[in-house]
């Protein structure tokens, strides 16, 4: 009867969702637990606005003495709803992941010890703030600050303005994909994109500034945070979307900027004044996945950093554009693999890990004023890529 169907078809989506939750908590719990004994950094977390700009999440190195503080769920319900309206899932799937509790210790008291390397990351198509928490979890083990950027342009899968209208994702239309379809749809997004840094970058300078007497009780943690960090050298971070994003930035040459890491650079949506003009007077490092070489796009993303002048390049053998972000922790591994969101010989956390680690390398080698470098070994692969390209270093 259409009674029994519809019943059997909601325990079909309850016990799909029960397999994604059991392979969500473990692996998400795996790899807080991995990264929280790096060095015996706590990492804490929190999500705020930062005032006259966008939400973001925090990550960063927590006091030694909190107790484990886990009120906070992972996904927040209406991004994880964002989330399944972009991926085109059932709702039931994407629900659990704000089921789960968050890995990092949400809301403690940041490190008193400080002068932290601050990073600004931008996510992707399709991201959020929540979208790179393992690689973010990763960035303040090491003893970075991470602001996750959650851009409202509607090229995330949810955002919400200060004046609390919700930003979903925006398709282009159904026209044939080219470079001028991308370029026209694009622009505009990274332009926002662009001013949001930019008035993140101005509350940061204004909230750490001596002379700063706006400090309000809602922004007291963000501000113990930001007094922890060195936020005369800030670092921009972005995936995909996020890279292009910051190469616009860079290019501004505003100041107090330190370096710049690009992981999977989708350099379609920029042009080609931007792509010539590369990145000037900052280190830059990119970060390729090994399907992202092979991308038939990926021409653009040479073009510009054929233009800039410091840059250092490495490609992380049987990964996929997806292993950035938190996706290939969400389902069993094989099932993972299957759908591209992790490469086939991959191994679960490692590669968040390892790009943590090189970014970090790049970061504290661009704060000592020396040639920025990373730990990395010449690549012996077959590839079609660039010869002067390294192969990752894996940190194990």
């Amino acid at each position: 009867s259409v009674s029994n169907k519809q019943t059997n078809s909601k325990s079909l989506a309850c016990g799909q969702a029960f397999i994604t939750l059991v392979s969500i908590s473990s692996s998400v719990a795996t790899a807080a637990a991995a990264v929280s004994n790096h060095d015996a950094v706590i990492v804490g977390a929190t999500r705020l606005r930062i005032p006259n700009a966008v939400a973001c999440q925090v990550f960063y190195p927590a006091s030694a003495s909190v107790s484990h503080n886990n009120k906070d769920p992972y996904f927040r319900p209406e991004a994880a709803q964002g989330l399944a309206e972009y991926l085109g899932m059932n709702p039931n799937l994407c629900e659990m992941l704000s089921c789960k509790d968050h890995p990092c210790h949400t809301n403690a008291e940041p490190a008193s010890a400080g002068n932290f390397p601050l990073v600004l990351f931008s996510h992707g198509l399709g991201g959020c703030m929540e979208m790179y928490s393992e690689l973010c979890i990763n960035l303040a083990a090491q003893g970075c600050v991470v602001l996750a950027l959650e851009h409202e342009d509607g090229s995330g899968c949810y955002a919400e303005t200060q004046e609390g209208t919700v930003v979903s994702y925006k398709r282009p239309d159904n026209t044939p994909y080219s470079r001028e379809k991308v370029l026209k749809f694009r622009t505009p997004m990274l332009e926002q994109r662009m001013d949001e840094v930019e008035r993140v970058m101005n509350y940061i300078q204004e909230a750490t500034s001596p002379n700063n007497n706006k400090e309000t009780q809602s922004a007291e943690l963000l501000h113990k945070i930001l007094q922890s960090t060195n936020s005369k050298q800030i670092c921009l971070v972005g995936h995909s979307f996020g890279a292009a994003t910051m190469v616009l930035v860079a290019q501004q040459q505003v100041p107090n900027l330190n370096s710049v890491s690009l992981l999977d650079t989708w350099a379609f949506p920029l042009s080609d004044a931007v792509l010539n003009q590369g990145i000037p007077n900052l280190p830059v490092l990119s970060i390729f996945s090994e399907s992202w070489t092979k991308n038939r796009e990926t021409s653009k993303v040479i073009q510009l950093l054929e233009s800039t002048k410091d840059s250092n390049i490495l490609w992380a053998p049987n990964t996929v554009h997806q292993s950035f972000a938190d996706t290939g922790c969400w389902l069993p591994s094989p099932l993972a693999k299957r759908m591209h969101m992790r490469g086939k010989q991959e191994p679960k956390h490692e590669f968040s890990a390892s790009v943590a680690h090189a970014c970090v390398n790049h970061i504290r080698s661009a704060l000592s004023s020396g040639n920025s470098s990373v730990d990395a070994a010449t690549s012996d692969a077959t590839t079609e890529f660039p010869k002067f390209i390294k192969e990752l270093h894996y940190a194990h």
